[in-house]
């Protein structure tokens, strides 16, 4: 007759040793008061512009990241590295440098990312930190972009908007008597011969840099999610430029279709309403195109990969 055994499995390896806990706090604590204005100002950023409203979901995703590689990185025995002391001494110089003289609080955010990646390579060892980077790199998407450079890249986007707008308003607008022509981000809409004034103005707000950054950031998400080589999550990241013009064309198409029946309907809520409704299709084309690089990964009758590409 066989024997049962009563002793009890051995527990999993910590992954932070309890001694470690009061050195991470101290840290912490250093780490967060010498950061506390630009920590500040990203979360009232984030709470008060819409633009920036995603940087809330970028520490939760980053948290993801680790939870999924939770048993590597038990697995592994932290270790100093003296090469994350100057990186980290560089990020703390650069933040610095980011309130005077320069003043940038974008500078000052991206110094204090590289802090944050210089001091868990001191604290954790090259070996942890090849599961790491991709969490602690992943909060550059918290960061709110400065003015000069945004302002350029709105200024494009708003162009490539109308423009686009106008084709689908004209090409799908013809049998209902619509139609539109652009004067640089000014959409001039023709209902039945008849021109609709004032012209409908794609502003700043209505460029598609903020469903861009948005896209980008949940992009780099589903692309590191999921197991997959390089090459395809190179291009599931590209292809959220295209997807966000796209889907900005739309809701510019979808206010110019009502532009001549409520002109109140291109500002105010339902404005807000519209944009934020197109995120779904958004959504929806971004994981389509995950969808579709799997089947091209994945040969056909091939079992699911249960383990993790590099």
């Amino acid at each position: 007759m066989g024997t049962f055994s009563t002793s009890p499995k051995p527990a999993a390896p910590a992954w932070i040793p309890p001694f470690a806990w009061g050195r991470i706090g101290v840290l912490g604590v250093l780490f967060v008061a010498y950061h506390a204005f630009v920590l500040q100002y990203l979360a009232k950023l984030a709470w008060e512009d819409p633009n920036w409203s995603h940087a809330f979901l970028v520490p939760l995703i980053s948290l993801y990241f680790i939870h999924q590689r939770l048993d590597e990185l038990r697995a592994i025995p932290p270790c100093c590295c003296w090469w994350g002391l100057p990186v980290m001494i560089a990020g703390m110089v650069l933040y610095a440098l980011g309130i005077y003289p320069l003043g940038n609080q974008m500078a000052m955010g991206y110094a204090m990312i590289l802090t944050l990646f210089g001091l868990i390579w001191l604290m954790t060892g090259t070996a942890m930190m090849r599961i790491l980077w991709l969490p602690v790199c992943y909060l550059f998407f918290a960061i709110k972009i400065s003015y000069q450079v945004w302002e350029p890249v709105a200024w494009q986007l708003q162009n490539v908007s109308a423009g686009l707008a106008t084709i689908l308003i004209t090409a799908l607008g013809l049998p209902l008597g619509i139609e539109a022509e652009v004067t640089g981000t000014a959409i001039h809409v023709y209902y039945q011969g008849s021109l609709i004034e004032p012209a409908l103005n794609v502003a700043e707000a209505c460029s598609g840099l903020r469903m861009l950054m948005t896209l980008v950031t949940l992009g780099v998400a589903v692309a590191f999610l999921g197991a997959r080589p390089w090459w395809a999550r190179l291009v599931l990241v590209a292809l959220t430029v295209p997807i966000a013009v796209l889907v900005n064309a739309g809701r510019v198409m979808t206010i110019g279709f009502l532009y001549p029946f409520n002109r109140q309907m291109s500002t105010g809520d339902f404005h807000l309403f519209v944009g934020m409704l197109m995120l779904l299709p958004a959504l929806a084309l971004m994981m389509l195109a995950s969808w579709f690089l799997g089947k091209l990964v994945t040969p056909v009758g091939a079992p699911a990969a249960g383990g993790r590409t590099a």
